[in-house]
C-alpha cells in the first residue's frame, strides 16, 4: 500500500516478473514459509561475505547490519523487501517474519511505511484538537507556507485517515494513542528517533514515507506529473532519477515493477543510507535525516536544501 493515499494497480507483465517474488503462500514450518527461511539464511551468509560498499564514495549496508523495508497492507498482502527479494506476506506471515530480526545478534533497522506515532503525548492525548487526526509532520507537507507542500500524486494524508495503522498496531504496538498503551520500552522494536536511538545491537523501527522521499529526490529533475501509482512510465522515470542521485550501489538487486515494490525499494534505500552513515558521517555530508520526533511525528527522508531549516522555522512559528 502506497503510504497514505489511494492507488491504482499496475505491474510488469508476468513473463518479465518471473523470479522477482518469493511468495510465502500457505507453507509453514514452525510458522514460517520455507522460501522465507532460505532467503534469510542466504542473506545472512551473503552480507557476511560481501559488503554492499564498493568504494569510499558509495554508501550501503554494513555487513553486520540488516535493513528491511515493509509496505504494510491491512486487507491484502503486505510487500517486504530485504535487499534481495520482494515478498508478499499475509498478516500472519508478516508477524512470524518480524519476530526473526529481534533474535539477531546483529543490528536491524525496520523501515515501516505507515504512521508509527500519534498524539504528541499519549498519556494526555486529547488536549490538542489534532491529537487524533493529523500530526505536525503531515501538516508540514500539506501547507503552502512551508515551501514543501507535495504535488498531486504525492499523497500525505492525516494519520487518522491511513487504514494501515490497524495492522501496524497489531504487529508493532504502534502508534501509541493513549495512556493504556504499552510503554515504548516494552515494545518489540525500538522506535526511532527517541531515547537510546544511537545504541547498537537492538532491532529498531523508523517511519518512512516513500512517496515524499521519492519526490524530494526527484525535484528539479522531472516534470510536473508525479502520479507514479497510476503510470509505470512515471515510476520508471522516478526510479532512474533516484538511482542517479544517491551514493548507493543498487547492483544486482531487483528493479521495482509496481508501486508497492517501488515504495519498499525507496524505504530500503533510506534505511540503508541511514544505517551506513549514522555513526561515521559528518552532519554536512549526510544523505538522509529523520525529520521530526515522537511529539511531532517523523519521517526518514533525503537531505535536500532548505528542508531541515524550513522544518525548524515552521515548528518554532506555528
Amino acid at each position: 500500500m502506497a503510504h497514505r493515499g489511494g492507488k491504482r494497480r499496475h505491474a510488469l507483465p508476468a513473463d518479465k516478473r518471473r523470479g522477482r517474488h518469493r511468495c510465502l503462500g500457505t507453507y509453514y514450518c514452525a510458522g514460517m514459509g520455507p522460501e522465507l527461511g532460505r532467503s534469510l539464511a542466504d542473506r545472512s551468509s551473503r552480507d557476511a561475505a560481501q559488503p554492499s560498499v564498493d568504494s569510499p564514495e558509495e554508501k550501503g549496508v554494513k555487513p553486520d547490519m540488516f535493513v528491511i523495508a515493509v509496505d504494510p497492507a491491512p486487507g491484502r498482502k503486505s510487500t517486504v523487501f530485504d535487499g534481495t527479494n520482494y515478498f508478499k506476506m499475509s498478516g500472519r506471515e508478516l508477524r512470524v517474519y518480524l519476530a526473526e530480526p529481534r533474535n539477531r545478534t546483529q543490528e536491524t533497522l525496520l523501515c515501516w511505511d505507515a504512521p508509527l506515532t500519534g498524539p504528541g503525548s499519549p498519556a494526555s492525548a486529547g488536549k490538542s484538537p489534532s491529537d487524533f487526526t493529523q500530526r505536525r509532520i503531515e501538516q508540514f507537507f500539506s501547507r503552502n507556507e512551508t515551501g514543501f507542500k507535495t504535488p498531486k500524486g504525492i499523497s500525505v494524508l492525516p494519520y487518522s485517515g491511513c487504514p494501515h495503522w490497524t495492522i501496524t498496531r497489531s504487529l508493532l504496538g504502534l502508534p501509541r494513542t493513549g495512556p493504556y498503551d504499552v510503554e515504548y520500552h516494552g515494545l518489540p522494536y525500538h522506535l526511532l528517533p527517541g531515547p537510546g536511538s544511537e545504541r547498537g545491537g537492538r532491532a529498531s523501527v523508523v517511519e518512512v514515507h516513500p512517496a515524499v522521499a521519492a519526490w524530494l529526490w526527484c525535484r528539479g529533475a522531472k516534470g510536473e506529473c508525479w502520479e507514479y501509482k497510476k503510470d509505470i512510465g512515471i515510476l520508471n522515470e522516478m526510479w532512474s532519477i533516484i538511482l542517479s542521485r544517491i551514493r548507493f550501489r543498487w547492483a544486482d538487486r531487483p528493479t521495482p515493477g509496481d508501486d508497492d515494490e517501488f515504495d519498499a525499494s525507496v524505504g530500503y534505500l533510506l534505511g540503508s543510507l541511514y544505517h551506513g552513515e549514522r555513526n561515521d558521517v559528518a552532519e554536512g555530508e549526510r544523505d538522509v535525516v529523520i525529520l521530526g520526533d515522537r511529539v511531532t511525528g517523523s519521517f526518514l527522508l533525503p537531505v535536500v536544501p532548505g528542508l531541515e531549516s524550513g522544518w525548524r522555522a515552521w515548528i518554532n512559528c506555528s
